[in-house]
């Protein structure tokens, strides 16, 4: 991805999953039971739309291209139906949704 990137002039993005990392939503409170209600696949899938469409309007980026494996690799393969990713590169992840 990085070595080819330039070539297409592609902006590469890399969200981080709620939870995971420094992205803590209530911060010392994210996982008392109250908190850890929107630590779920539906909201990962919500949030990262949300990223696509902002960064789609703020650049003008017309297309988006998806890399994910495993988990993240289903949560590219949500987000797809949504209109906001054009192709999704796929590893390792399990998609019952046909295309």
């Amino acid at each position: 991805m990085f070595d080819i990137a330039p070539q297409f002039g592609a902006f590469i993005l890399f969200i981080e999953h709620r939870y995971y990392g420094e992205s803590l939503p209530f911060g010392d409170d994210s996982f008392t039971p109250e908190g850890l209600q929107y630590l779920s696949s539906i909201q990962a899938t919500a949030d990262f739309a949300d990223v696509i469409k902002f960064y789609k309007s703020a650049l003008n980026i017309t297309e988006v291209v998806a890399f994910g494996g495993s988990y993240g690799g289903m949560l590219a393969g949500r987000k797809r139906p949504a209109n906001r990713i054009e192709v999704l590169v796929n590893r390792n992840a399990r998609l019952t949704r046909r295309f």
